[in-house]
């Protein structure tokens, strides 16, 4: 199956809400602005996911503590049931 590039790119316009200008008879303006709002908001969904991301870890730090994180690693609970 090819992939439709001109399906994609009026998929794109719909999903941003873009409008040719005047005067853009070839389309390429719009298509210009379709392809840098898809990338914009693929930037911003990224940033948010980044976010989160630091968010939970940063919520389980301070729920856990570096010293009780590593006391529920595999290998510690095994170094620490030979040491007793």
């Amino acid at each position: 199956m090819a992939f439709d590039t001109n399906a994609y790119i009026h998929a794109l316009v719909a999903t941003h809400g873009l409008v040719a200008k005047p005067g853009d008879t070839d389309g390429s303006e719009l298509t210009h602005r379709a392809v840098h709002a898809e990338l914009a908001d693929i930037k911003q969904r990224a940033q948010n996911l980044h976010d989160w991301s630091a968010a939970v870890i940063a919520c389980r730090e301070t729920r856990t503590g570096p010293a009780r994180r590593a006391a529920h690693r595999p290998s510690d609970r095994r170094a620490q049931a030979h040491r007793c």
